[in-house]
Parts: structure tokens; C-alpha cells; sequence
């Protein structure tokens, strides 16, 4: 995405999704969209995936987004449309104690199976409206557990108590996910998509076009975008032929 604010939020925001073959190290520009700026990352990624659904597409991919992109909500939707999504980054101070949340087990109802030290509870309701689990255990099951004090749950006279949302455990995997090889690893793959900024600024000039009017710089954003994508596959080209 590429942003030009003005004050009183004028101008306008570019949504680009770019499609990446690893093996072959090419890459093309499958969708793009130009909105007045008040519209946010997240509006652009549920358009995408309300897309993919529509064109009963059954596929798994995988989008590799910056945190903007990404909410639990989101997330939720993604994955009913077989879309995992791989933010870079996360928005929102990292909280400084460390804990185990991500561990937790849960059901297709969202309830807590077993914790992290695999100990089942007596109980567990999850608040759709809220999106938080509420369980209890055994105080005795809490008593030996080596990730005690890595645990948020609550102590109380007959029962420890926990309470943890949807959004928490989500972050705290993706958090957990972030520091390992492979994680690392797709997620260097987003800088590509950071020189077609460049590119449509520099080159395209796309933020200082004369035309006026959300319609006309569709129609520029759009003739730069395909002009981009005829030099890549005019490129591809020339690799096979000289391959072959």
C-alpha cells in the first residue's frame, strides 16, 4: 500500500496483492485498488477474501501482509476462505512479562481443552459477543505446573479461574511464530512488494498525477500497475528463451 496524506485525510490509498512463484523468482500484480484514504488496510483485506469466496475458490494461499492487515476478526474470516495470514509485524506494545497463553488447546467452539501443562479444566464458556474464554480449574492441577508463573490464571478460595480472549492467544502465536526459521523466512519475501512503492512514486509518479478525481486516477493507478506487470512477463519471457 502506498499513502499521500494531505490535512483533513484528502487524497487517496493503493491496495496492491502481488503473486510470488519461489522457485521461478517471479512475481505479478493479480489485484489492485484505489480508495479515498479513510479506508483502512483491514476494509482492504475482508474485500479480498469476501473476493476469493465469491469466485469459489477452494485453494490454499497464503498472505504475507504487514500488521495492519491483520485482526482477529480477520483472521477468523481468512481462514474460512482457506487464507492463512502471515503479518510481518504486530501493532501494539509486546507485553513485558512472558506468557503461555499460546499453549492453550481449544475446541471448534472456542473453549479451552487442556492447558498448557496438558491439565483439562472443570469448565470452559466462551463469550461470542466479547470473544473471551472464561474456565476454571483444579487447584490442585495448578499446585506442581512448571509454567505457573508464566500463567495468567487467578487464584481463588475453591478454584483457580482464567480469562483470556481470542485476540490475545492469536497474538501471542503469531508472536511465538515470528522467531522461528520458517516464519522468518516468508516474511522476507513482503520486502518485494515495498519497491513497487518506490517504483509507482518514482518512476510512475504516481502521487503528483494531474488528473483530478478518484475515476481518473483509477485509470492511471490501473495503466501503471499492468505497465509493470507487461515488462515482468516480457522478462519471464526472455529467461525461458534463453533457458531454452
Amino acid at each position: 500500500t502506498y499513502r499521500f496524506k494531505y490535512k483533513g485525510n484528502i487524497g487517496y490509498v493503493g491496495n496492491i496483492v502481488e503473486i510470488v512463484d519461489t522457485e521461478k523468482e517471479t512475481a505479478l500484480i493479480t489485484d489492485w485498488k484505489l480508495a479515498p484514504n479513510t479506508k483502512s488496510d483491514l476494509e482492504f483485506m475482508e474485500e479480498i477474501i469476501k473476493q476469493k469466496k465469491e469466485n469459489d475458490i477452494d485453494t490454499n494461499e497464503t498472505y504475507i501482509t504487514d500488521a495492519a492487515y491483520f485482526s482477529s476478526e480477520v483472521n477468523k474470516k481468512a481462514k474460512e476462505a482457506n487464507i492463512e495470514l502471515h503479518p510481518t509485524d504486530m501493532t501494539g506494545q509486546k507485553d513485558t512479562k512472558e506468557t503461555n497463553i499460546s499453549k492453550l488447546e481449544l475446541d471448534e467452539n472456542n473453549n479451552i481443552i487442556k492447558c498448557s501443562n496438558k491439565e483439562e479444566p472443570i469448565e470452559s464458556k466462551y463469550c461470542e459477543s466479547t470473544g473471551t474464554i472464561y474456565a476454571s480449574f483444579e487447584k490442585e492441577s495448578c499446585q506442581d505446573c512448571p509454567d505457573r508463573e508464566k500463567c495468567p490464571i487467578r487464584e481463588f478460595k475453591k478454584k483457580n479461574k482464567l480469562t483470556v480472549s481470542i485476540k490475545q492467544i492469536e497474538t501471542a502465536r503469531v508472536r511465538e511464530n515470528r522467531n522461528t526459521e520458517e516464519y522468518k523466512k516468508l516474511s522476507r519475501k513482503r520486502s518485494g512488494i515495498e519497491g513497487i512503492n518506490s517504483l509507482l512514486r518514482n518512476k510512475y509518479n504516481i502521487d503528483r498525477r494531474p488528473t483530478k478525481g478518484l475515476a481518473y486516477l483509477v485509470v492511471a493507478f490501473t495503466t501503471s500497475i499492468l505497465s509493470i506487470n507487461i515488462k515482468r512477463i516480457t522478462k519471464m519471457n526472455k529467461i525461458v528463451t534463453n533457458n531454452a
